[in-house]
């Protein structure tokens, strides 16, 4: 799903202390992981309530729902295991989410940022976008929203402020039995009702150890395999730059067998384009499904994801819980030199 909701930004939250923009209505109402994309289009699980594996595609996708349990990430200081809900609907796409491919290989692919410049600038009610200024996609509420096949059923009616939906109660970890059948639906407000379907995802462990990240070289996954509960799919994003600025990143969505060789040729490419402190790989196990509304494609992942940051020769990281070594200095992207 959309970005909001990228796992890297809670660790980066953790780290370095930063606050929330949840209340920001021209923000985008995504997760970490979904830049694959897949077909979007009516939910199969519709009319049979049965789940499928049906992500939005990033140039449809307005909006969707979040359940996640996150591992224990060992951030400074370390973020407990938890389970999140997150949601919102935008009016249109938002343009800053639909990501360039550059390279892609054994499922995996090199994305940035789109590059766009207006002149002369947009007005404060609009944003840059390929085209040129367009209107600024803006949350909306669609009532109230309830999800079932949980431990406890789940309804959330939207924030007043912001229009999107969270959870600000804990949640039990993990929510749901294995396998469970769950069912989100939403009541309707400013656009029409709707129902999505998935599947409760048995909780992702990666494989012990450090996971580095070099030039000329493939990075290896290892996860627990999961028993077959149905449709569900591993996802990865690779984001060792963020720091400095630079909007570029490897995704990976593949089969949940287990593991993953991101290719070193992709590897190569992202390390050149820079690096920056805390770098990170997020690994989500999740179910998707997704129905196209009014504006566009919304969708409903759970997912279990765990939150790793990775290994770079020659970086180290800062923060004022992380400080440099004797005779080196933390510099705006949060590295020691």
């Amino acid at each position: 799903m959309s970005r909001v909701f990228s796992g890297w930004l809670l660790l980066l939250f953790f780290v370095l202390g930063c606050g929330s923009g949840d209340d920001d209505p021209s923000a985008s109402a995504g997760n970490s992981g979904a830049g694959a994309g897949g077909e979007s289009g009516t939910s199969s699980a519709a009319g049979t309530g049965a789940p499928s594996y049906l992500p939005c595609s990033d140039d449809q996708r307005v909006g969707g729902f979040s359940l996640l349990t996150v591992g224990e990430t060992m951030a400074d200081p370390p973020l407990a295991a938890h389970t999140e809900f997150n949601g919102a609907v935008l009016d249109a796409v938002q343009p800053n989410d639909v990501w360039e491919e550059l390279d892609a290989a054994e499922g995996c692919r090199l994305v940035v940022a789109p590059s766009v410049f207006c002149d002369p600038g947009c007005a404060s009610s609009e944003t840059c976008a390929s085209s040129g200024c367009v209107p600024t996609p803006r949350t909306h509420g669609v009532g109230t929203v309830t999800l079932t096949g949980l431990a406890s059923e789940l309804s959330l009616m939207p924030s007043m402020s912001s229009r999107r939906y969270s959870l600000a109660a804990a949640l039990v970890y993990p929510p749901y039995a294995e396998g469970a059948q769950i069912q989100l639906q939403a009541e309707g407000g400013d656009y029409e009702p709707f129902t999505l379907h998935a599947v409760g995802v048995p909780l992702l462990e990666l494989a012990a150890g450090e996971i580095t990240v070099a030039r000329e070289a493939p990075v290896m996954l290892r996860w627990t395999e999961r028993s077959d509960i149905g449709p569900a799919r591993v996802f990865v994003e690779l984001d060792i730059a963020h720091h400095g600025g630079i909007l570029a990143r490897i995704e990976c969505e593949v089969e949940d067998d287990g593991e993953l060789v991101i290719p070193a040729e992709l590897v190569t490419q992202l390390v050149d384009r820079g690096v920056a402190g805390f770098p990170t790989i997020t690994v989500t196990r999740r179910s998707v499904d997704s129905t196209t509304i009014a504006p566009g494609c919304v969708e409903l992942e759970v997912g279990s994801q765990e939150i790793r940051e990775v290994a770079i020769p020659g970086l180290s990281s800062c923060s004022n819980e992380r400080p440099c070594p004797d005779g080196q200095t933390c510099q705006a992207d949060l590295t020691c030199s």
